[in-house]
């Protein structure tokens, strides 16, 4: 399985270079080497919406795809776990299935089978969900079961700190320079999630390069109230 029949959310930024660990450094270090080892085996990683969740998975993903190694990405919030999609899949690579919390009863049957493929193979498997094991809707027993198989990484949400940090990161990943009151603008203006603010700044930052600008708090404020602007991070 390519890169080019997988589609990822911003897939320049799904790094491991580009996540900042924060309070998840443990987590990101071990699916890192998860990702790119010899061994077979299972992870669910499980977190807060705005915790990294697909970020790392489809870091996870890159990592393998620049080793020359097999990956293959599912998000169920826009691909259905079915027969279609898993044709063809290898199950000896890297499966990795992301926002497991929105899995429809209709597909268990479907990710039950890919877990025992998986196994069968000698795969890795990579699950990805907002709760627990015992905190999901799932109505299969055999299923519930194999979800607790292999290891569980917790991810936190990252305070204002790690946000900042995050911010000047990712601006220094840009080739741009992000003061810390600029980084303060941004995170008392906005929800503290990563993606509204990485998003945010990624804006401001072609507006500052199209119209031959700094990156400024008067700029950043253009961008805020920018009602086009605002619709696309709704």
């Amino acid at each position: 399985m390519s890169q080019q029949h997988l589609s990822l959310n911003a897939p320049a930024a799904a790094r491991f270079e580009s996540f900042w660990p924060g309070p998840n450094a443990r987590a990101a270090a071990a699916l890192q080497d998860f990702c790119l080892n010899d061994e077979d085996g299972q992870h669910l990683l499980i977190g807060p919406a705005g915790s990294g969740k697909s970020h790392l998975a489809q870091a996870c993903c890159r990592a393998r795809w620049e080793a020359g190694r097999q990956a293959a990405y599912f998000d169920l919030a826009d691909t259905p776990l079915n027969a279609d999609s898993l044709a063809g899949v290898s199950a000896s690579g890297l499966l990795v299935v992301d926002g497991l919390q929105q899995l429809p009863s209709a597909d268990e049957i479907h990710l039950l089978r890919l877990i025992d493929r998986s196994r069968a193979a000698a795969g890795k498997l990579l699950l990805c969900s907002r709760q627990w094991p015992d905190q999901l809707q799932i109505q299969t027993a055999d299923l519930r079961s194999r979800l607790q198989w292999g290891a569980m990484l917790e991810l936190k949400l990252m305070g204002e700190p790690d946000l900042a940090g995050m911010l000047q990161q990712r601006a220094r990943l840009l080739g741009a320079r992000l003061e810390p009151r600029q980084s303060e603008f941004l995170l008392r203006r906005l929800p503290r999630d990563p993606g509204a603010l990485i998003t945010t700044l990624e804006r401001a930052f072609e507006r500052a390069v199209d119209s031959g600008r700094q990156l400024t708090v008067p700029l950043l404020r253009e961008v805020l109230e920018d009602p086009a602007g605002r619709d696309r991070m709704s």
